[in-house]
């Protein structure tokens, strides 16, 4: 015997008494069926997919709930925002029109605040934009991932064998 195989050997045997015996035979833990692979009845399957089955409708509500939740705080946040911007615009037109009474330099101020305003609105839309996209890859993959355990239970089922669920 090489000596390798002759040290897994000594030491397999010094660690499990009776190994070498030969009077208890030796079961490996992959020979044997689990829990989850004894075949199953009709009535157990449909009861296992409806389980399934309810398990999924929750885990979609719990997924839109959170979409919801996400997007009310980035409305709120927005909101928010602007209010504070338009508070700061507000408060600095008025020192600037108090300081400077004559038209074409208000004019200009206002085509500035303008093209602020244009910015501003423009990053709350790429926000916006934003969001949705993420949004969209996120539900992508949650259905993709329905779709593959679903489609791994009726496998599991079709064999008769119970499912992880």
């Amino acid at each position: 015997m090489p000596r390798k195989v002759l040290l897994i050997f000594l030491v397999a045997s010094m660690g499990c008494p009776g190994f070498a015996e030969e009077s208890q035979p030796a079961v490996s833990p992959l020979l044997q069926p689990s829990p989850t692979m004894i075949p199953i009845s009709r009535e157990e399957k449909a009861r296992i997919y409806s389980q399934f089955k309810k398990k999924l409708a929750e885990e979609e509500r719990e997924f839109e709930r959170q979409e919801k939740t996400r997007r009310r705080e980035l409305v709120k946040s927005q909101n928010e925002r602007r209010k504070e911007w338009r508070e700061r615009e507000k408060k600095a037109r008025r020192e600037f029109f108090e300081s400077h009474t004559s038209g074409p330099e208000r004019r200009h101020y206002v085509q500035d605040f303008v093209k602020r305003k244009k910015e501003f609105d423009a990053t709350e839309k790429r926000e916006w934009v934003e969001f949705k996209q993420r949004q969209s890859e996120e539900r992508k993959a949650f259905r993709l991932s329905r779709q593959e355990r679903n489609r791994r239970v009726n496998e599991s089922l079709d064999k008769n064998i119970k499912p992880e669920i």
